[in-house]
């Protein structure tokens, strides 16, 4: 738990850190399982957000979708949750989370859905922190299931 992995050889002359999460699997092969910064932990379990949030837009009726952890130190809330805001106007939260408990656990499950017409992206398409801070501090735009 919370252990610093180092590589070096090859093009990495120097033992560096690497901001990335393996799993070893035997003494020369590992599973990549996700960036440092892009790893949550739930009640002990850990699941990369990148990966969450290709598992919620793979979710047939959902045009774009978002997860998103709120800081620890936020203190607009007492407990730290995981939220997700959706686009998926053919969907209700009651089928939306029935279908993404078919591929993680209950603990991942995000608290609140948040359902909205558009994600605030910027003109490059991306989906900053910041803006999703505020989507979730603002009066809900959409129905939610909190």
């Amino acid at each position: 738990k919370d252990e610093k992995v180092y590589a070096m050889g090859g093009h990495i002359n120097t033992l560096t850190i690497m901001n990335d999460v393996f799993d070893a699997i035997t003494k020369t092969d590992f599973l990549l399982r996700g960036r440092v910064d892009d790893m949550i932990n739930i009640a002990g379990r850990r699941h990369s957000l990148a990966s969450l949030n290709h598992i919620l837009n793979s979710i047939p009726g959902v045009i774009d979708g978002a997860f998103y952890m709120p800081d620890e130190n936020d203190n607009s809330s007492t407990t730290t949750r995981l939220s997700a805001c959706v686009v998926a106007p053919e969907l209700n939260a009651t089928q939306l989370l029935s279908m993404l408990r078919d591929f993680i656990a209950p603990v991942f499950l995000p608290r609140p859905l948040l359902f909205i017409d558009k994600l605030p992206r910027n003109e490059t398409g991306k989906l900053s922190r910041a803006s999703l801070h505020d989507l979730f501090h603002s009066p809900h735009l959409g129905k939610s299931n909190e």
